[in-house]
């Protein structure tokens, strides 16, 4: 009901001209406190993901509804490998698993700030010796895309390994071809030398995509 949807509404006083008392607003510092304001944000940032945590049981008790700031799904497997990625590509997934259940999901739903603990944890707890990290995303100029970057720094103390698969870029669709491929992919891989990303979805000719065997 809309009245449920108002009640976890912040109230906000809202920024408007006035010509009696006038002001500025905008992203402009000076040198001279631009440091003292950068790290101020990342101060201010810390307390979100408890803050965000906090929202989510408020939000269960009005709605029903239960979010977390990661989901797993089938993580002990007996593959020790599990899939992680974002947004709609986690309910492809599930489906996919219905014939696959050798292997998991990890869903992220925070982003920023990156709960890098939670992932530690869980990867820890379920004893994950491989993740599959897909991603709507690349980085021209960077060693991973961003979402992949996040999730390799919390990896990284673990010892994990894994591989980013950039797929669906532009809006392409992203099938169960590329998840199966990724899948036989990651079995082969055994230590984090050589490239760690590679696109999947992407036709190499008329008749061929690339990373896909015929």
């Amino acid at each position: 009901p809309d009245e449920s949807v108002l009640s976890l509404t912040a109230k906000k006083k809202r920024d408007t001209i006035n010509t009696e008392n006038p002001g500025v607003w905008g992203g402009i510092v000076t040198p001279d406190y631009f440091m003292e304001g950068r790290m101020r944000l990342d101060l201010d940032k810390k307390p979100v993901l408890t803050q965000m945590k906090d929202v989510f049981t408020e939000f269960k008790k009005v709605s029903g509804r239960e979010y977390n700031l990661i989901e797993t799904f089938n993580l002990d497997n007996s593959l020790k490998t599990a899939f992680i990625t974002m947004g709609s590509m986690c309910g492809n997934i599930i489906s996919w698993m219905i014939r696959n259940k050798d292997i998991g999901l990890i869903k992220m739903r925070a982003y920023r700030p990156f709960p890098y603990e939670e992932l530690q944890k869980i990867v820890e707890d379920h004893n994950i010796e491989k993740v599959i990290i897909f991603e709507k995303s690349d980085s021209l100029n960077n060693l991973l895309p961003p979402f992949s970057t996040s999730v390799a720094t919390a990896l990284y103390p673990l010892g994990t390994l894994f591989r980013s698969f950039i797929v669906g870029l532009g809006g392409r669709d992203v099938t169960r071809d590329e998840f199966d491929v990724a899948k036989k992919k990651m079995e082969s891989v055994s230590d984090m030398k050589g490239q760690l990303y590679m696109y999947l979805g992407v036709r190499e000719s008329k008749n061929k995509i690339f990373g896909v065997e015929n």
